[in-house]
C-alpha cells in the first residue's frame, strides 16, 4: 500500500496514521519530526539529532562543512516538502520507508546581492524500525547536494558590475570608465624558485622610489602577500607618461597590467566633489558585511555618498570541481545625474590655481 502527501497540511499527519498500522500509532507523526531534524542539520553541520541506518555521520559533517566552507557567509534555509510513505502488505518482511523532499535555498544578500537566492532539490530516505520504533536515515551525501560526493572542490567567484557613471548637467558622462595601468611587483617574475626576503624589499622599494610611494610600507605589503600574488603599488592613466615600460623592465618583477576604473577627463577636475574609487578597507568591511576583499568602492565626494548606487550588484558563479554549478549575471550600477557643468567648474579651477597664495 502506498500513499503520497505533501506535509503542508495537518490533517494529512492522521491519513498517514491509517497508512502506517503496523507501525506504532504515533509512527507518521514521527517522520515529522526526523525529517525537520534532517534539515536543521544540513543547515547547522550537526547531526546529533538524526539516527542513521546505513552511513556515517562523520562523512554527512565532512560534506556539509566542505560545501560550505568556501561559501564565506552563505548559509542555507532547507525546508522540507513532499513526504511519501510506503507500508509494504502485511506479510512483507520489508520495513516501511518514507522518501523525504528538502529544497535547499542560499540566500545571497550577503553578497550583496538582494532578492536572489541559489536554490535545488535533495532527496532522503527514512526506514522505520519497528524494534526501536524510529525512523532511520538511509542517505549518503547525495542529501546535501545532487549526486554530491563531499570531497568536491568547491568554489565561489563574484565578478564586479559595472560601475555606473557620474553625468554633468547636459547628461555627458564626466566620469566613466578610463583605460589605466595597474603597476606592481609580481613576485612570480622575481626570479626561479620562491624569492628570498631580500630580493622582494629590493624590488619593491625600487619600484617605490620610481613611482613615489613610501617604500618601507610598501615593501612590507609585498613580503605579506603570498608567493605568487601581483601587489599593487599605484595606478596610472593608460596615456600617461609618468613611467616608462623602459623604468619598468629594469626593476626585477615590476609589471603592468591594463584595466579600467571610474575616472574624470583629469585628475584635477573636482577631485573633492567627485571623490575616487578604490579597494576596500578593514573599516569598509566592517561597516558592510556584503563587501569582501578586492571589492572596489567609493573614497570621498559623490563616489562614497552614491557608493550602493553607483556599485551595482556583483555577478556570481559557484563550481564544483571546476563545473560552474550556479551562475547570476552582474546588474551594472546606476549613472548619477548632476547639475555640474564641466566649462565653469574648468573656469572657477582655473582662477583658484591664479591665486597667489604666497
Amino acid at each position: 500500500m502506498r500513499f503520497s502527501s505533501s506535509r503542508s497540511a495537518p490533517v494529512l499527519g492522521v491519513a498517514a496514521l491509517l497508512v502506517l498500522s503496523g507501525c506504532s500509532e504515533d509512527a507518521a507523526d514521527l517522520i515529522d519530526q526526523d525529517a525537520a531534524a534532517l534539515a536543521d542539520a544540513l543547515t547547522s553541520g550537526d547531526f546529533g539529532g538524526v539516527e542513521m541506518r546505513s552511513g556515517g555521520v562523520a562523512e554527512l559533517v565532512d560534506g556539509v562543512e566542505n560545501l560550505r566552507g568556501p561559501l564565506d557567509d552563505l548559509s542555507p534555509e532547507i525546508t522540507v516538502g513532499e513526504i511519501e510513505l510506503d507500508e509494504p502488505e502485511e506479510e512483507s518482511p520489508q520495513p516501511p520507508t518514507a522518501d523525504v523532499q528538502l529544497h535547499h535555498s542560499w540566500d545571497l544578500e550577503p553578497l550583496g546581492v538582494e532578492d536572489e537566492a541559489w536554490e535545488y532539490e535533495t532527496a532522503a530516505t527514512f526506514i522505520y524500525s519497528e524494534d526501536a520504533e524510529s525512523w532511520q536515515l538511509d542517505a549518503g551525501t547525495e542529501v546535501i547536494y545532487p549526486s554530491y560526493g563531499g570531497y568536491e572542490t568547491v568554489g565561489l567567484n563574484t565578478v564586479a558590475a559595472e560601475r555606473g557613471r557620474i553625468m554633468d548637467d547636459a547628461g555627458t558622462a564626466m566620469v566613466y570608465e578610463r583605460d589605466v595601468l595597474r603597476i606592481g611587483i609580481d613576485k612570480t617574475q622575481l626570479g626561479e624558485g620562491t624569492p628570498d626576503e631580500d630580493t622582494q624589499r629590493a624590488a619593491a622599494e625600487e619600484l617605490a622610489e620610481l613611482v613615489g610611494i613610501d617604500a618601507e610600507e610598501y615593501a612590507e605589503s609585498v613580503l605579506a602577500h603570498g608567493d605568487e600574488a601581483f601587489v599593487e603599488a599605484i595606478v596610472h592613466r593608460r596615456d600617461s607618461d609618468a613611467v616608462t615600460a623602459a623604468e619598468l623592465e629594469a626593476i626585477p618583477g615590476a609589471v603592468a597590467h591594463e584595466d579600467q576604473m571610474p575616472l574624470a577627463e583629469s585628475s584635477d577636475f573636482a577631485p573633492l566633489l567627485l571623490g575616487r574609487v578604490g579597494p576596500v578597507t578593514a573599516d569598509h568591511l566592517e561597516e558592510d558585511p556584503t563587501l569582501l576583499a578586492g571589492d572596489m568602492v567609493g573614497m570621498g565626494g559623490l563616489q562614497s555618498v552614491h557608493d550602493e548606487r553607483l556599485r551595482g550588484a556583483p555577478g556570481i558563479s559557484i563550481e564544483m570541481d571546476g563545473q560552474e554549478v550556479f551562475s547570476l549575471d552582474a546588474e551594472a550600477g546606476e549613472d548619477l545625474e548632476t547639475s555640474l557643468d564641466p566649462r565653469m567648474q574648468d573656469l572657477a579651477q582655473e582662477l583658484v590655481d591664479d591665486q597667489d597664495v604666497t
